[in-house]
């Protein structure tokens, strides 16, 4: 859901369900012990469907809290209905109670079916929304255990067997021994050389580790995992400084499997895992690698980009201007600012707002047409009444890339705020996914991929494995699928991103289906199990899916 939305509901349910409680203790007290000189509530049973009615809108508040926290859609619309069907209901046995002499019984039946009806339109748009909401049981929730420490004998084990390509023996010499300790403690070593570089070391880190140490490893004279020798190969929290601790609790430390970690990965999850495996070990070893300024450099370029992307998720706390008015739209927003954007990107990001060209009015237009036809089904003969209905309630703005304006514009339609949208801005790209609701930053690997599925020349492809060598496949034409060139490098990205959870001791049975259409593959669903057979990496690419479902700027 937008997040403005979200909190609204929060906000509603959250009111609604402390007066519901409120109403239904009141009514209860009224009854049982009535205030000096009132009167009971009378019938008792009066009373009785009172409470009750008030005790069911006060579950149906805190349901509407769940389903928002699990990312169901139509949430509001839903809760609704079973509010009208609960208060209808307990208005109809309250009616009934309080009728002594003459019973209207055409009017009680006629209220018991229109709440039988309210009911069941109920039920319908609660299943309807579950069809429509993501699988929260997917890759996308993650759950992990608060970094503390990392140390290189919690990675001797997986070290050692890819030193000795198979088998550990029993019996190994000492420098052996050594140098299976410096293989584990190297993945660290590459990522605190970076904090070091950027200065995001605590000062417990300085008292740790002699200057001569520091100087020669910063200087690139020794290898980084010069620095965990003096820590008994230890690399702790207290060694970083609280700045970039999020960054690692989520990057660094959700990569490895703890005892915290019950979630699959996919092939857009960053982590330090896997783009140290692509970057120093070329896709091929995770430890037994070595240490080069060159290796540091590239290592250290896409780390830069991560922290940066990781601050683009991150709003500033810092106030900006509350709101700002587009004459063009007709909208009025209120401005959202990333941690990675500047007042430069804030001054370009509204200009384009308030004045946009007319190619990208005319973009924006037309994916909120789109957006309206995907949910509601609406005819484009009423292309001008359909966008008045939609309103843009915040721009979040976020760091520009070659002066070009990057934001995306949250909103929904005014008579069901239920379906909201994000539209992403980055330069004269307009981009609206209809098939998920949050916001893709403009500048990040998912904005990319879904450019490079929905742009891709499916005339264009190459060969590749269907099942990696490493799981038992063939060089054989039966273990070989064409497809475009874009599966083909998403799929063997996946391929690699399992390998490297092998290469961390993981036992997996892997799976891969491609999805055909006239003979000619257009996509792929891959799987990973554990030996439980727990799905530990999903991912499912399909082009014309992609086309379909997500509209934009398709010049």
């Amino acid at each position: 859901m937008g997040r403005k939305g979200s909190i609204i509901r929060n906000v509603l349910f959250c009111v609604l369900g402390v007066i519901e409680a409120l109403m239904c203790i009141a009514i209860t007290g009224a009854t049982i012990a009535p205030a000096k000189g009132s009167d009971p509530i009378e019938p008792i049973s009066a009373a009785v469907a009172m409470i009750v009615t008030f005790a069911f809108l006060c579950l149906i508040s805190f349901g509407g809290l769940v389903r928002e926290a699990a990312y169901k859609r139509l949430n509001l619309t839903s809760n609704m209905f079973m509010r009208l069907f609960t208060l209808g209901t307990g208005f109809t046995a309250l009616f009934w109670c309080l009728e002594d002499d003459v019973h209207l019984y055409e009017a009680v039946a006629g209220m018991l079916v229109l709440c039988i009806i309210l009911g069941i339109v109920a039920i319908l748009v609660g299943r309807k929304a579950d069809r429509m909401s993501p699988d929260n049981s997917s890759s996308s929730r993650v759950h992990i255990d608060n970094f503390e420490s990392d140390k290189a004998e919690w990675h001797w084990d997986a070290a050692a067997k890819e030193y000795y390509r198979g088998s550990v023996p029993e019996d190994m010499s000492d420098s052996d021994n050594d140098r299976i300790y410096e293989y584990a403690a190297l993945p660290m070593a590459y990522y605190l050389l970076w904090l070091l570089d950027k200065d995001m070391v605590s000062k417990e880190f300085y008292s740790l580790i002699p200057a001569d140490v520091v100087s020669a490893v910063k200087d690139g004279r020794e290898s980084p995992v010069q620095l965990l020798m003096c820590t008994d190969y230890c690399f702790g929290k207290d060694m970083i400084s609280e700045e970039v601790y999020n960054f690692t609790n989520v990057y660094y430390w959700g990569c490895f499997q703890k005892s915290g970690l019950t979630f699959g990965y996919d092939s857009l999850y960053e982590s330090y895992m896997f783009d140290y495996f692509h970057i120093v070990g070329e896709d091929r070893n995770y430890y037994v690698n070595s240490y080069t300024n060159d290796i540091r450099e590239k290592l250290e370029e896409v780390l830069d980009r991560r922290f940066r992307e990781y601050s683009d998720d991150m709003v500033d706390s810092v106030e900006r201007p509350g709101s700002e008015f587009s004459e063009r739209y007709g909208w009025e927003v209120y401005i959202s600012m990333c941690k990675g954007a500047d007042d430069n990107d804030l001054e370009r990001c509204i200009a384009d707002f308030k004045e946009p060209s007319d190619d990208k009015f005319e973009k924006i237009r037309q994916s909120i047409l789109n957006h309206a036809v995907y949910c509601y089904g609406e005819s484009e003969e009423y292309d001008e009444a359909l966008f008045e209905l939609y309103s843009v309630y915040n721009i979040t703005v976020y760091h520009s890339e070659k002066g070009e304006p990057a934001y995306t514009l949250s909103g929904s339609c005014d008579y069901d705020g239920d379906e909201m949208f994000n539209i992403t801005v980055r330069g004269d790209i307009v981009y609206l996914p209809l098939l998920e609701d949050e916001e893709i930053p403009p500048y990040s690997e998912k904005m990319e991929r879904v450019l490079a599925l929905r742009d891709a020349d499916v005339s264009a492809g190459r060969s590749v494995a269907l099942i990696p060598f490493i799981f038992g496949g063939t060089q054989g034409a039966e273990n070989t699928v064409y497809m475009p060139e874009v599966c083909a490098d998403i799929k063997e990205e996946c391929d690699s991103r399992i390998i490297c959870l092998v290469k961390q001791g993981m036992e997996l049975d892997y799976k891969c289906e491609p999805k055909y259409k006239d003979s000619r593959a257009v996509g792929f669903t891959v799987t990973a199990k554990d030996s439980s057979g727990r799905t530990v990496f999903y991912e499912k690419i399909d082009i014309e899916e992609t086309a379909n479902y997500h509209q934009g700027d398709m010049a």
